[in-house]
Parts: structure tokens; sequence; C-alpha cells
């Protein structure tokens, strides 16, 4: 692992995940957001220029009783009063499968996948 304050890689595996560093305004506001389809996943990896890999971390979430949402909400800052995350499936405005949760406990990171980007 780095020591750089910008790599997001290497500080969630050192500390997990921090709802609080997440940024306003995704598509179903302020939370982590995974993804079963690593193809989405990918498209957030920043890649090292000088390396033809890239790093994608597998997780474990808690989703526990997760409401589906087929058009995004920006607005929300945790699931709605009985369930504890939000199941985006693809639909209007929504072209993958995404899982968001709004506590950092929900979510641990499992694997770390290396992978080439030469096909």
């Amino acid at each position: 692992m780095c020591s750089s304050a910008t790599c997001y890689l290497c500080i969630i595996m050192r500390s997990s995940f921090d709802v609080a560093k997440c940024s306003f305004g995704c598509l179903f506001g302020r939370g982590i957001y995974t993804s079963g389809t690593s193809s989405k996943s990918d498209t957030y990896v920043t890649q090292v220029a000088s390396s033809k890999y890239r790093a994608m971390l597998m997780t474990r979430v808690l989703a526990g009783n997760a409401i589906k949402f087929t058009a995004p909400d920006p607005t929300l800052v945790s699931a709605p009063p009985g369930y504890e995350a939000i199941r985006g499936v693809p639909g209007s405005g929504l072209l993958y499968d995404e899982l968001i949760v709004y506590d950092n406990d929900q979510v641990r990171p499992f694997y770390l996948v290396i992978y080439d980007v030469d096909t």
C-alpha cells in the first residue's frame, strides 16, 4: 500500500469505507456505492499512467432490507424508514445494478483484484 493522501484504494484498505468522505450529488445521494457488475465498477478505476494494471476491491455488503429504485434520487442521505440500503436496478437513468448503503459498518473490503487492461 502507498501512503498517498489521494490514493483512495489504499485509504480504504487501511481504514475501510467512510461515508463522510463520499461525494454529494450522486444518483442516490451521499452513500457508499457498490455493484455486482465489474464493468460498471471499472468505469470508476483510475489507472496509474505507468502501469498496464488496474485494481478493484471486492466487498462484502450487509444490505439488510433493500428497497429497489429504478430512477435516481440524489437527495437521499439514508435509506427510507424500514430499509437499510438502496438497490438501484437498471431502468430509467440507470444502466447497471448498484447497491448503496449509508452506514460505514455495512461494507468491508474483502478481496483486492489486480487485472490487466490490455486485450
